[in-house]
């Protein structure tokens, strides 16, 4: 019991250790700059979708205003009277309250409710598209780090491989078996190695200050990475991909949105060929007095109401101008999103076909690293005897070296695809999370 319990403690310091996908992600989702700035305009373009902007509900507004004036007044009468006054002081009182309500417009306050509606989705699904852009950038980032980790493991064995061969030409060195040819060559060898894991370093530092920077964390923490690179080998076909991608891709769902708001213009143009009606209401108040005047005070209030109509007949044929440039744009709305949807199906198409190219190179790798290992074996032994020189061992070095970086290459660029083929059809933040 005593062991099973030290066994579970051991597993969680390891899991604890490791920072998985999922933990960045769903930091990023809350604190990345790009989706939180779509986020408020999203919620700009949902605030903006209300009836009173579209048009439909009355415009009251309210008024007043009091006034106090002096004046040095001096009437002549016809009678040949005068009658004057020096600071005779005058007030007025008026105060208002107005209704304007447009109970029909040629139908533009429908089109602009319309016009709203796509605009808001719009913002929503720019939310999507962000969050799947964010994440698939993130993930592929977040992989580069593991893979440039698991290539500075290939250099780190391939350095230990440089020290053993420079402290065996040493040790032939100081016996007199050696040459300073061979010694120096492995010296060389052995600190270029060590230069390349410095640079491996520096390049896994810059891509984890990137992973920070979408992450919106500290740029110098460090990550605790996993050490895999795990694979979806069960992807839908081509034609199943394309189905997902045209029900979900929310760049193809904005373009649809576009052209739909295209259709919306064109009713809004087609608006000023009719009447519009508006039903107007006021009540006012209206108080005056005057110390010096023929009226000594004034008072009136009461209600106005009434029903105004207007109708363009001609404005040199510019609602017809529009109207046509509306329906232009509706056509050209149309054009952006079939292209959309061919972009989409060709994008597609040629990462397949080079998912499935990768998958037959990374089979091939794995036989090269495999043979690679077993003839940098095979050049250990025969160094060892002194059956080759060191520029020959170093050749056998090199090739295993190039063929498991070539493998790492292949098994990243194989994730970079499928990481795209589900960020075309809009799985990508749903997979991962």
């Amino acid at each position: 019991m005593h062991r099973f319990l030290l066994l579970i403690l051991f597993c969680l310091s390891i899991s604890a250790g490791a920072q998985p996908l999922e933990f960045f992600i769903q930091e990023t989702l809350e604190a990345n700059y790009d989706i939180r700035i779509v986020r408020v305009e999203s919620d700009i373009a949902a605030n903006n979708n209300t009836p009173g902007n579209a048009g439909f509900l009355p415009v009251i507004d309210a008024g007043g205003q009091y006034q106090i004036s002096e004046n040095n007044t001096v009437q002549n009468f016809f009678d040949g009277s005068t009658r004057e006054g020096a600071g005779a002081r005058n007030t007025g009182l008026n105060g208002d309250i107005s209704l304007n309500w447009t109970l029909f417009d040629g139908f533009r306050m429908f089109a602009n409710q319309d016009r709203f509606g796509y605009l808001e989705s719009i913002g929503r699904s720019n939310v999507r598209f962000f969050i799947d852009q964010t994440v698939a950038d993130l993930t592929a980032v977040y992989y580069q780090i593991v893979k440039e980790y698991r290539v500075l493991d290939i250099l780190e064995s391939s350095l230990e491989v440089s020290r053993y061969r420079f402290r065996l030409e040493n040790a032939r060195k100081q016996v007199g078996a050696g040459t300073a040819l061979d010694y120096n060559q492995a010296l060389v060898d052995y600190r270029s190695d060590s230069s390349l894991i410095i640079q491996q370093k520096g390049l896994i530092r810059q891509l984890e200050v990137e992973l920070n920077r979408i992450s919106n964390r500290n740029l110098d923490d460090s990550l605790q990475h996993t050490n895999d690179i795990p694979l979806e080998m069960n992807l839908p076909s081509r034609e199943q991909m394309e189905a997902l991608a045209m029900e979900n891709n929310q760049n193809l769902e904005i373009s649809r949105l576009n052209e739909l708001i295209a259709e919306s213009d064109i009713r809004i143009a087609q608006s000023d060929r009719y009447p519009t009606v508006n039903l107007f209401g006021n009540y006012t108040y209206n108080r005056s007095t005057s110390e010096i005047g023929f009226v000594e005070s004034n008072r009136s209030y009461g209600p106005q109401v009434g029903v105004r109509i207007r109708m363009n007949l001609y404005n040199g044929g510019n609602i017809n101008r529009e109207i046509r440039n509306a329906q232009m744009q509706r056509n050209v709305a149309g054009l952006n999103r079939e292209a959309a949807e061919l972009n989409i199906r060709a994008e597609i198409y040629q990462q397949m076909i080079i998912y499935q190219a990768l998958i037959q190179r990374l089979a091939i790798a794995d036989e090269n690293v495999i043979s690679a290992g077993r003839a940098l074996d095979v050049a250990r032994a025969q160094l060892n005897e002194g059956a080759i020189n060191g520029v020959d061992f170093r050749v056998v070095q090199l090739t295993l070296i190039n063929v498991r970086n070539n493998r790492e290459q292949a098994l990243f660029t194989l994730k970079a695809v499928e990481i795209n083929l589900l960020r075309l059809m809009g799985r990508v933040a749903n997979y991962f999370m």
